[in-house]
């Protein structure tokens, strides 16, 4: 799925010394005067505006900044030498770009309680209006970790429940081994029993739908309607554009890219259309229990011809004074299975007969 750029934003950190939350673009902490170290990660304010400030935009250019090699002062990535001690920035370490910091929320949120003199400041404000005091203990707060007991009991059921489909996989296996098994019979055709049948079909208008395109040609078509019919990833003339949830990767200099993932609905024309065509309109049977099977008769009128032919056949054996019956597909096997003949039965551990053989 293709990323689409919605713009940039202003990112933060917070400071280690005083917990002053600080805009991403600025390198010291504007609490206590620190620098942002090397290993400090930028983060994603509650509230975010898209940047159009020109200058905002001129920084985003240049790259990831540098940290120094020798104070450790974090520098603009087109400076050649660190502005705090003159070292060359040759020597520095660039800060990690592409890192997803989180969700976009560019919809307004609600102001927060300065947590040291109750003063309400905007959502974005990082620093109490009132009072100065930091406002990083009002911010929202990430999801509660469970309990240590709590989730090394989830772990203990988790082992029970491995446990547990393991033994039920083993009985499993146990017991289709014990029910493939066969035992041999002498068994004594008592009965048979068949059921033929033929199809009768007539020619007529047979209902169908699909896609415009692939209908085919020289039938008549009845109503069409739009309907989605599969997703692109590139624009198609009149799809629907979707985008997933916007999200924001560090830029490495304060900012943050502002993403979307987007693919494209493609519609298309679903229509109903007929086709002339045989269809079974009904079905003549013949029965009955002799090793004789006829075909039945049948009447065919005008536009109607006869259609397949099928059938299904059981024979019944008697066996150590049990009945076990076994069901045949083909009418020329059938025909072998006269009453009174012997047979060498296969029987499952189900009662069921898995094979015939002289």
């Amino acid at each position: 799925m293709p990323e689409e750029t919605v713009g940039y934003v202003r990112l933060q950190w917070t400071c280690r010394q005083c917990g002053t939350i600080n805009p991403g673009p600025e390198k010291k902490c504007q609490g206590c005067g620190s620098a942002q170290p090397e290993d400090q990660a930028f983060e994603l304010p509650d509230q975010q505006e898209i940047v159009t400030e020109e200058a905002d935009l001129k920084r985003l250019v240049v790259g990831p900044d540098v940290h120094c090699g020798f104070c450790g002062a974090r520098n603009p990535a087109d400076d050649k030498v660190c502005m705090q001690c003159g070292a060359p920035l040759s020597e520095g370490t660039a800060r990690q770009a592409g890192v997803v910091v989180g969700a976009a929320q560019l919809d307004a949120r609600p102001d927060i309680a300065c947590p040291f003199c109750g003063a309400m400041n905007p959502a974005k404000s990082t620093k109490c209006k009132n009072c100065g005091g930091s406002l990083a203990g009002s911010k929202s707060q990430s999801q509660p970790q469970l309990p240590a007991d709590l989730d090394a009991g989830k772990k203990g059921l988790g082992a029970i429940a491995v446990s547990a489909i393991i033994l039920a996989c083993v009985a499993l296996v146990g017991g289709i081994i014990f029910l493939s098994q066969t035992s041999e019979q002498i068994g004594i055709v008592k009965e048979v029993k068949w059921e033929q049948n033929i199809a009768v079909e007539e020619l007529g208008p047979v209902a169908y739908e699909g896609w415009y395109g692939e209908i085919p040609s020289g039938v008549q078509i009845g109503s069409c309607a739009e309907k989605y019919r599969y997703t692109s990833s590139e624009s198609v003339p009149g799809a629907k554009k979707v985008c997933g949830t916007a999200y924001v990767k560090d830029e490495g200099q304060g900012y943050g890219k502002m993403l979307q993932d987007c693919e494209y609905e493609v519609y298309d024309d679903w229509c109903e259309y007929t086709v002339n065509e045989w269809r079974v309109i009904r079905s003549e049977k013949a029965f009955g229990n002799n090793p004789l099977p006829y075909w039945p008769e049948i009447t065919l009128g005008a536009g109607q011809r006869e259609g397949k032919r099928s059938g299904a056949y059981e024979v019944i054996f008697l066996s150590n004074d049990k009945a076990y019956t076994y069901s045949i597909n083909d009418l020329n096997t059938f025909k072998e299975y006269e009453p009174g003949s012997k047979w060498k039965l296969s029987i499952s551990k189900l009662g069921a007969v898995t094979s015939v053989d002289k």
